[in-house]
């Protein structure tokens, strides 16, 4: 299969290769396992690492570490103004694998199990916006490996060009969900620092 010679698919490089794409969402699916079976009501069950993770030093570590995963992410836009090239593509493609790591240090951070009210809801959010992100990223990775030997380059424009419909609907949904973390989160820290 060639090479797509589209100029914004050399900008992303290795993130327009399916198994790539397939792998993040494989290891997306290991991390967020526990997570998602305990919205069904199956919780983690691993007692040693529950007696450490039950410590308040262990939760807030965590903790910290999650709020700094989640303000990395939250900087792209700075950094898109920021910085320029291969810079700025290192920048693209951390934020696109990061996520994995937040995964699993709030794996870590809640021990397996969902919490109730705005914490199912922040847990929730977040997973929907990892699964929907990631999944956008590998129906992209197919359009643009497909698309010019099926005749279908006006679906590889709307999809992998900046400008493309389908593109633009996807950063915009991205972006909701991002706010809705950003303030269930903000909702998270208040009950935890003054409740």
């Amino acid at each position: 299969m060639a090479a797509p010679n589209n100029a914004a698919h050399q900008l992303i490089g290795w993130e327009t290769r399916v198994h790539w794409q397939l792998l993040c969402l494989v290891a997306i699916g290991l991390c967020s396992a526990p997570l998602l079976a305990a919205q069904l009501g199956l919780p983690l069950r691993l007692e040693r690492l529950n007696a450490w993770l039950a410590s308040r030093e262990a939760r807030e570590l965590t903790g910290y570490a999650s709020g700094g995963i989640v303000l990395f992410q939250a900087s792209l836009g700075v950094a898109k103004r920021a910085l320029r090239g291969q810079a700025l593509h290192i920048w693209r493609s951390a934020h696109q694998v990061v996520p994995i790591a937040l995964l699993f240090v709030v794996l870590l951070h809640t021990r397996g199990n969902v919490g109730i009210n705005l914490n199912r809801w922040l847990i929730t959010a977040l997973l929907a916006q990892i699964y929907l992100v990631q999944a956008g990223h590998l129906m992209k990775a197919i359009v643009a490996e497909h698309a010019a030997a099926m005749g279908f380059s006006w679906l590889d424009r709307a999809a992998n060009h900046h400008d493309g419909l389908v593109h633009r609907m996807g950063l915009g949904l991205h972006i909701l969900l991002a706010v809705v973390v950003m303030v269930l989160l903000s909702t998270h820290l208040i009950s935890v620092c003054y409740f």
